[in-house]
C-alpha cells in the first residue's frame, strides 16, 4: 500500500535491492528506491458486497512460483474449472 499504509486508498509499487530491503525490514532503515510506479487507486471490499455494473469479458489469475505457495494449488484448479471456459481459447 502507498507509504506501507495499510488504510492507503492507492497500491505504490517501488523497486529497491534485496539488500536495501533486508536493511528497511530487521534493521529499520529508509531503502533507497530505483524507482517508484505511479500510485493505483485501491479500494477493499468485501466480497459479498461487490457488485460489478456489467459482466466481466476476461478473468485474469496469475501464479508466480516462486511467491505463491504450493498449497493454493488447489485454490487454482478450482477457479480454473469453474470460471475458465478454455473450450473457448482460440486454437
Amino acid at each position: 500500500m502507498r507509504d506501507c499504509d495499510p488504510q492507503a486508498a492507492s497500491i505504490e509499487l517501488k523497486a529497491t535491492s534485496r539488500s536495501e530491503l533486508d536493511g528497511w525490514l530487521y534493521r529499520r532503515q529508509e531503502p533507497r528506491w530505483d524507482w517508484v510506479e505511479p500510485p493505483v487507486p485501491f479500494r477493499q471490499v468485501r466480497w459479498d458486497g461487490f457488485m460489478a455494473d456489467t459482466p466481466y469479458d476476461a478473468v485474469c489469475l496469475c501464479r508466480s512460483p516462486g511467491f505463491t505457495a504450493a498449497s493454493s494449488d488447489e485454490l487454482f484448479e478450482l477457479i480454473r474449472r469453474e470460471f475458465i471456459d478454455e473450450e473457448s481459447w482460440p486454437r
